[in-house]
């Protein structure tokens, strides 16, 4: 699928399969009160901060220490992981699942709050503003991490509604779209990885106007993209205020 340029901000652009006129006519679009606009965290909001929280700030080599069988388990499923050949997507969910089951339980809700409010990566650039730009429209976050992190970034970008844990996250959206008040038309996710982008398929079956925006660093778009972005939202940002 050919991408266009649209925007070029600090040196960084946007690309779409829509040109610019008709790009900007379709965010307008999601900015209306019959629009859902979907928000992943790691990777689409700030830098990998379920990652940078399970595996670096909170089991400290202090407590690992003392819980050898973290090591143990460790060992086995990297074992198991290489025979195997998960992805670094399956990896990383099953890392978070095994935090929630094992690790956390072992803390005291205090501590995972304050390390989640000190060492949490901050947003990517201009994602605030963005995200306000679509403050009319239905607003969620969904990821396959923690609650307590998806609600510190809903927090901090004024999003209400939060889905954590999501195995399947096109479930989670459709679920949430039975149970909606109001009449949504159409549906606009942001993600960065290929189970973000793949949420689209059956929200297109179901009959929803849909779009994806990929947010990315070094990987390639995905075919099924309809807007590519950096980490800079504020090449974003441009094209839905002028």
């Amino acid at each position: 699928m050919k991408l266009f340029t649209n925007d070029i901000v600090e040196g960084q652009e946007v690309k779409s399969i829509y040109q610019t006129p008709e790009l900007k006519e379709r965010l307008q679009l999601y900015k209306a009160p019959d629009s859902l606009v979907v928000f992943d965290v790691d990777d689409t909001l700030a830098r990998r901060p379920t990652k940078k929280l399970v595996i670096g700030s909170i089991p400290r080599l202090s407590r690992w220490i003392t819980h050898p069988e973290w090591f143990i388990d460790l060992l086995l499923i990297l074992k198991k992981a290489n025979q195997e050949g998960w992805t670094s997507e399956e990896i990383e969910y099953f890392s978070v699942k095994y935090a929630s089951k094992r690790v956390l339980p072992n803390f005291k809700q205090e501590y995972i709050d304050r390390i989640v409010k000190n060492e949490s990566p901050d947003l990517f650039p201009g994602v605030e503003r963005v995200v306000k730009e679509f403050s009319n429209a239905e607003r969620l976050v969904v990821t396959r991490g923690f609650e307590f992190v998806a609600s510190h970034y809903a927090k901090l970008l004024g999003i209400d509604q939060i889905y954590s844990l999501s195995e399947d996250k096109s479930k989670t959206i459709l679920d949430h779209l039975e149970q909606c008040e109001k009449q949504i038309e159409r549906v606009l996710v942001f993600g960065d990885l290929e189970n973000d982008v793949a949420v689209g398929r059956p929200i297109k079956e179901a009959g929803y106007d849909y779009d994806f925006v990929q947010v990315i660093s070094e990987r390639k778009p995905y075919p099924d993209a309809t807007i590519v972005i950096p980490h800079n939202y504020r090449v974003l940002e441009d094209l839905l205020v002028n």
